[in-house]
């Protein structure tokens, strides 16, 4: 029996808790619209900040046979998520987190991570993780940031399309809800 990889990070995800990383965001009911839909452009990341996240996700998310995370808007929408829902809080420790990591991926890489192979940038990732993995107490925030990536991944129309993600209907609660319930 096979697994397929984006299956298993959603029920990775549901299974740890990922949507926690959301919990110090502000303001529940407001509404998240992603950068792409805003003329201005971006509206939380800064440009290189926004190039470290796409390459983040469409390593950790690449587009195979299945939707990938730049096709999905994953990217955009973290914009729009943060500009529109995050606490103050959770925008300064989320910018800080950035920079760290662009600081640490760099001095793995041995150069600028946004200039090297996709084969070189994967590596990078795998190194990183491995650190990140072996001390997890050490690196939540990061753990964080890839639960978030694939949860938001998760909640796009296209990556739940990609994942077979369903919910169930309003009324009770039933965790083995077959996808084609009505």
């Amino acid at each position: 029996m096979s697994i397929d990889r984006r299956k298993f990070l959603v029920a990775a995800i549901v299974a740890v808790g990922g949507a926690t990383a959301l919990s110090s965001c502000s303001e529940p009911e407001a509404i998240i619209i992603p950068t792409d839909d805003v003329e201005s452009g971006l509206r939380f990341y800064t440009e290189d900040e926004y190039k470290l996240l796409n390459r983040f996700a469409d390593i950790l998310i690449p587009e195979t046979s299945s939707v990938g995370a730049i096709r999905a808007g994953v990217p955009s929408y973290m914009d729009g998520l943060m500009a529109d829902w995050a606490s103050d809080a959770t925008r300064l420790r989320h910018r800080a987190f950035l920079s760290e990591l662009s600081n640490q991926l760099q001095g793995l890489a041995k150069r600028d991570f946004l200039k090297v192979s996709q084969e070189n940038a994967l590596q990078t990732i795998k190194d990183f993780d491995e650190l990140a993995f072996a001390e997890p107490k050490n690196f939540s925030d990061y753990i964080g940031f890839k639960d978030l990536l694939a949860t938001v991944y998760s909640t796009t129309e296209l990556g739940a399309e990609a994942t077979g993600w369903s919910y169930a209907p309003p009324g009770y609660w039933d965790p083995n809800v077959p996808k084609d319930y009505s």
